[in-house]
């Protein structure tokens, strides 16, 4: 339903609109004109193609999505010192990736791995892999 400063709003052919949703990848926004407007069981507009449409990312770090396959590494403290050394190897899909973090998707159970070391040489050539600390898994 339009709405303007949290008041309903009569729709008008020509009027200027500012149209704003969210959507899983960030709030995006942007200017048109109604065009016409048609009232049945439901009403609905017919707007001009937008000029420009903004985003604005829900995090503070852009997310890239990349849908690639990558190597971690479960970390365990090496028996002998206080450095973390590889366990068990995976292989699992990088959906995306920002400077705060990734979405990982693994087929496999992960139960009670903490921290990883991530390859993603395959994706970026030169990058070395990285440790992280796993947040949350669901």
């Amino acid at each position: 339903m339009p709405v303007n400063d949290g008041v309903l709003m009569n729709i008008k052919s020509l009027m200027q609109i500012e149209v704003s949703f969210m959507s899983k990848s960030g709030n995006i926004s942007f200017m048109s004109k109604v065009l016409s407007k048609v009232t049945n069981n439901t009403s609905s507009i017919e707007i001009e193609k937008p000029i420009k449409i903004d985003r604005k990312e829900l995090r503070e770090f852009f997310r890239i999505e990349i849908n690639s396959l990558v190597e971690i590494y479960s970390l365990k403290e090496d028996s002998l010192s206080t450095n973390l050394v590889r366990d068990k190897e995976y292989k699992v899909t990088c959906v995306d990736i920002s400077g705060g973090g990734a979405k990982l998707i693994s087929t496999t159970p992960m139960d009670n791995v903490n921290m990883i070391e991530a390859d993603f040489s395959n994706i970026i050539q030169g990058f070395n892999a990285i440790s992280a600390k796993i947040l949350r898994c669901k």
